[in-house]
Parts: structure tokens; sequence; C-alpha cells
């Protein structure tokens, strides 16, 4: 009976034995990759990533043994070479000489060659990219005394959108009785982008600009400049507070009706006031007094003549 019982039990063992150690004989086949890499890498410098064939629900497809190749956003990066897996990989496999030489967020991609449609990809901050300003938008412009919306952007000094920003940011405007957000801490969850609905609302008309910086770093910061409202327009005086203009320097000639004639074409009697004559009847005007002035000479000019004929 003793002996009986040894055997059972020996043979419960082994059985347990197999079940641990086999791989599961059902998983179903590769559908992606899933690829891991560091969180930062330096540039011209190698670092490792490991690559796993997946299945639809992310179980690892220990039967996988196809050929993967890789590709980059870095065009001068320097990356594995094709590779196809084998048994003993079990579906996942690390390659430890991939390179890249472009500062930035750079992704890698690796695709199956027989089987485009398995693929993957990840990104890696390549260098010392940090934040450099922050991008500073009301989106849908802002009213007098109405809430407008305003986005803040952390970008880096590539020129990119920093999505590890978690920085505090303080608010402040040229309004100084316009309402702003409160100091905000970025999450996570931003991306390096928050929107702040409804967050300002500007209480003065004219020029007014609000401005953005992160609280430990005063050297990061934004801007935005904005009119707000409009002007208001001027209202002429009733009686002239400028200076008299100068009579001198409007030349005036000399109607037989007593009308002065401006170059302007406007006749004005000697008393100040204007009467409603058109450049061309001012034209009219000055000939028939020219006129009337020669006859005027040429008539006393014939009575001198006669008179000295007569002595």
């Amino acid at each position: 009976m003793s002996r009986l019982f040894a055997a059972l039990a020996g043979a419960a063992m082994a059985v347990t034995t197999l079940v641990v150690a086999a791989p599961p004989a059902l998983a179903a086949d590769a559908t992606r990759f899933a690829i891991s890499l560091p969180a930062t890498v330096n540039p011209d410098q190698y670092f490792s990533a490991t690559v796993a064939a997946v299945d639809a629900s992310g179980g690892l497809d220990y039967n996988y043994k196809g050929t993967v190749h890789f590709t980059s956003s870095d065009d001068v990066a320097r990356l594995p070479a094709d590779y196809t897996f084998a048994k003993a990989d079990g579906g996942q496999h690390t390659f430890p000489d991939v390179m890249f030489r472009q500062q930035g967020i750079q992704t890698l991609k690796v695709t199956d060659i027989a089987k485009t449609t398995i693929t993957g990809q990840a990104e890696t901050r390549v260098g010392n990219a940090t934040t450099q300003t922050l991008g500073v938008d009301l989106p849908n412009g802002a009213k007098l005394r109405e809430p407008a919306t305003v986005v803040v952007t952390a970008i880096d000094n590539l020129g990119r959108v920093d999505s590890a920003y978690r920085g505090s940011v303080h608010f402040t405007s040229t309004d100084d009785i316009a309402t702003l957000p409160a100091d905000y801490q970025f999450v996570a969850a931003d991306a390096g982008r928050h929107e702040f609905v409804k967050g300002v609302t500007f209480r003065t008309q004219g020029p007014q600009r609000i401005h953005v910086q992160d609280a430990a770093s005063p050297t990061v910061y934004g801007d935005r400049e904005i009119v707000i409202g409009t002007y208001p327009t001027p209202v002429a005086s009733a009686t002239p507070t400028g200076p008299a203009p100068d009579a001198r320097a409007v030349p005036a000639v000399r109607s037989p009706s007593g009308l002065s004639a401006t170059p302007a074409g406007r006749a004005t009697p000697q008393g100040g006031r204007s009467l409603p004559f058109t450049g061309a009847q001012t034209s009219r005007l000055v000939a028939m007094g020219l006129a009337l002035l020669f006859g005027g000479l040429l008539l006393l000019a014939g009575r001198t003549l006669r008179r000295a004929s007569q002595t």
C-alpha cells in the first residue's frame, strides 16, 4: 500500500511539473508588437529595446517565429538588423544595439516582414530637451466682462510640446481688475497642455496682456496680447479749443461786390459768414470784377486824354 501511495504521489508531482514548466499551448497568434524602451536616452549611445509578440488580448505569443524589421523617426539612427524569432525566444527578444542620434522625441517601429499588419512602436526622449517657453492662447478670443477660455502649452527647446512638463504656473495681467485662473500644477494627464475653460475675464477696455509664468523657473513664461472692447469715439467740442487759423496763410482776391474768394473756391463776405458759392461761380465773379475794373480804368484814361486835348 505504501508503494502505491508513493507511486501516485510521484505521478502527481510529475504532472504538476509539466503543467508549470510548459508554456501555454493554446496561446493565440500575435497581432501586434509591444516595445519597451527607456523613458530617456542619450544621443549617440546604445540602449536596449525589448520586442514582444502579443495577441489581441495582450497575451504573449510564445510560438511566434516571424522576421521583424526596424524603422525610426530618427533617419540617422542605428537600428538592429532584421531578426527572425527563434523557439528559444518564446515570443520575446531584447535588442541591445539601438542608437538614436537626433535629440527630441523619437520613435522606434517594428514590423513583421511577411505580415505587415503585425507592427508596433514606442517613443522615448533623446537628449536634454527641457521646457523653454509657455504657449498662451485664447482660442475663442475674449470680450469685455465675459469669461474666456485660455490654453497653456509647455514647449521644449526643440519646439515641441513637452508632454513631461509638471511645473506650476501663475497668471498675471495688465488688466488689474481681471479675473484670472488660480495657480495650477500640471499633471501627467495634461501631456504638456492644459485648457482653463472660462478661466479669464477682462474688465478693462483696450489692449491687454495675459502673462503665464512657471512658479519655480521665472525664465519659463509666455504672453498673449488682445484688444478688449472698442475705444470710445472722440466727441467734437462746440467751442474750438485750438489756435485760430492764420488769415495770412490764405490769400484772398478782392471782388467788386465786397466778397473775398479763397483758393478753396469759397467766397466769404467781409463779415465772416460764408456764402454758398462754388469754385466756378467764384471764378466768374472774379472775372466780372476784373472786367469792370479794366473798363473803369479805360474810361478814366479816356476822360483824362479828352481834358488834356481841350486845354
